[in-house]
Order: C-alpha cells, then structure tokens, then sequence
C-alpha cells in the first residue's frame, strides 16, 4: 500500500483509535529551502518544518506525488509539479518546469523519518510500550545536509 497520508489516517484511527495532531519531538525536523533553480544560496536557507500532522501530510502529499510518478512512468504526473511542497521538496525552474535538486531530495528523507517517528510515537502511546519509541532518532539526526 502507498503510504499517503490519507492511508496512515485511515489505519491509525480504524485500528488503534488515533488521530495524529501535534508532532512529537522526534517527528519535527528542519528544511533546506530553497525557491528557484540556480538562484540564492546553493543548499537552501533553514526554516523550520511543520509542527503538526497537518503540515507533515502536506509534504508527503508532495512526495507521494513525486514518487507515484517516478514509479508508475506518469508523464503527466511528472509534468505538473505537486501542489504542495515548493521550494521545501522541489523548485520551479526559470521557463517553466520544475526540479528536486540536494536540499529538497535530503529534506524528503526528514520528511520519510519525520511519518515514521510520528506513527511510531502515535502506536507507543496506544498500545503502551511498542519498544520501538525509545530508540528512534531525529528526523535532523538521521540525516544531514553536510
């Protein structure tokens, strides 16, 4: 199953009774971004990411758009950029187009980490000791800009 975020709200809440709101410490992350091609600060400016589960589903939105059309060959899908995520998972190109250039692939691995350590923590506190909670690392941890 393609993990959209629609997908994670369904299981959570039909299985476990959760429905994600605020972000966990270990699901909060930052970003590089940066708005145009070529232009401004090669990896991006910092900015902090999303502080709740409503902005997080926003950039795997972003990156299920991406991935679905990398995966399934979808000339279409990889025509029109995603609705959501610019500058933070992809850049508009001068003249039309777009580009997933360093600081947008690296900050779509944070955002990868940053579902994951949600639904984990989510799961630790709905079924009392998942084990799994206590060893997970920052999104900021797992993967750098350097």
């Amino acid at each position: 199953m393609t993990p959209s975020a629609g997908k994670i709200d369904f299981v959570l809440l039909a299985h476990f009774g959760i429905k994600l709101d605020n972000l966990p410490d270990k699901a909060l992350y930052e970003l590089k971004m940066k708005r145009l091609a070529k232009s401004g600060a090669a990896r991006g400016v910092t900015k902090a990411g999303p502080t709740n589960w409503a902005g997080l589903r926003k950039h795997l939105a972003a990156l299920m758009h991406i991935r679905n059309g990398v995966a399934h060959g979808d000339r279409v899908k990889l025509r029109n950029q995603p609705t959501e995520g610019e500058g933070a998972l992809w850049v508009p190109l001068q003249g039309g187009g777009w580009s997933i250039q360093q600081p947008h692939g690296l900050n779509g691995l944070r955002v990868v980490v940053a579902v994951y350590n949600a639904v984990a923590m989510a799961l630790d506190v709905a079924i009392d000791d998942f084990a799994i909670a206590s060893d997970l690392k920052f999104p900021n941890d797992v993967v750098n800009y350097s």
